[in-house]
């Protein structure tokens, strides 16, 4: 394939080091067993994740399907509405970084 042995060896101890596989001396490497609780605690941040992503994306052009609902109705014009949320996407930016850098 090309690829040499070192970079290989050293994603396998990583790998090891953050407890997706076991190494095991003269025999190989095997893949960890997840428990339930593991796979559910994962699928609980992605579900954050997901609506903290949602809520991003409508209130951020070109999609931000918020920003063109409060437009039609107020009449007020786009670079105001979004001037005006700044703040709150900083927050929302802020809670993301948070979220996924620290579970």
């Amino acid at each position: 394939m090309g690829i040499s042995k070192t970079p290989v060896r050293e994603a396998l101890r990583e790998l090891a080091v953050n407890g997706f596989v076991k190494m095991i001396p003269n025999q190989g490497i095997i893949v960890s067993s997840n428990s339930i609780e593991d796979i559910q605690e994962v699928m609980q941040i992605r579900e954050v994740l997901a609506v903290v992503y949602l809520a991003i994306g409508c209130i951020t052009p070109p999609v931000g399907l918020d920003l063109f609902v409060v437009t039609a109705i107020t009449k007020v014009p786009i670079e105001k509405v979004t001037k005006a949320i700044l703040p709150y996407l900083l927050v929302l930016l802020l809670d993301l970084a948070i979220i996924a850098y620290f579970p």
